[in-house]
């Protein structure tokens, strides 16, 4: 059963794309891992990552709220820097909202 859109809980300003690419992750200046999209949007993304949360236990995601984090998506050659908006341990599941591309044109195409 597909769930309607909710514009309470749906915080993004733009549509979301499912879509699942490869990316490789650095938060803040000590974490790195790799993961993937697993929806993305122009002003964010959510992000799957196994590898980072294997990193600490559960109840100390919270530390990374926040957090400045860098993105690279290799099968793309692009860029993005952005802000940890949300997490969930459980799913291993970072939302990110962006603050920086390194190609605006190359992002438009991907979340087009």
């Amino acid at each position: 059963m597909k769930r309607e859109h909710d514009p309470i809980e749906d915080r993004r300003r733009t549509p979301r794309k499912k879509i699942v690419i490869n990316v490789q992750l650095k938060v803040g200046i000590h974490l790195k891992g790799i993961g993937y999209t697993s929806d993305i949007s122009e002003h964010g993304i959510l992000v799957k990552t196994p590898e980072i949360f294997s990193f600490f236990r559960p109840e100390l995601a919270h530390v990374f709220e926040d957090a400045d984090l860098d993105i690279y998506f290799p099968n793309e050659d692009v860029a993005i820097q952005g802000k940890v908006t949300r997490i969930d341990a459980v799913k291993e599941e970072l939302a990110i909202r962006i603050i920086g591309k390194s190609s605006e044109l190359k992002w438009k195409e991907i979340c087009g």
